[in-house]
């Protein structure tokens, strides 16, 4: 049994290694078959996995597995499309920017890592 500690860490972890690293110049992804990027990060028994398509608009699911196992014992799916006068890159680097502001900063960050 995963620890909800455990699992935060896998997620914050899996968070900052793919969405939050990738720029014009590093992409943690690969080229995937189900969807267009795919991401795999392993630590210790648990795999956190991030796969999706498209831009804007785009979708993907987040995923945790235990010991190989090929039932997640977490997920998330995600869809955006930005229509606005402000562009979909601008809205995308908002988002990623308040996303490592909130995983670098939250307490539980700071207790776990």
């Amino acid at each position: 049994m995963v620890s909800v500690d455990e699992l935060m860490r896998m997620l914050i972890k899996g968070r900052l290694e793919c969405y939050v690293k990738k720029s014009s110049t590093y992409n943690p992804y690969t080229k995937s078959v189900l969807y267009d990027w795919g991401f795999k990060l392993q630590i210790g028994d648990l795999l956190f996995t991030d796969s999706y398509r498209g831009f804007n608009p785009y979708s993907g699911v987040e995923y945790i597995y235990e010991n190989n196992n090929n039932i997640p014992i977490w997920t998330c799916d995600y869809v955006g499309y930005v229509n606005s006068c402000v562009s979909g890159e601008e809205v995308y680097r908002l988002l990623k920017e308040a996303r490592k502001n909130y995983l670098k900063n939250c307490n539980l960050y700071k207790c776990l890592m």
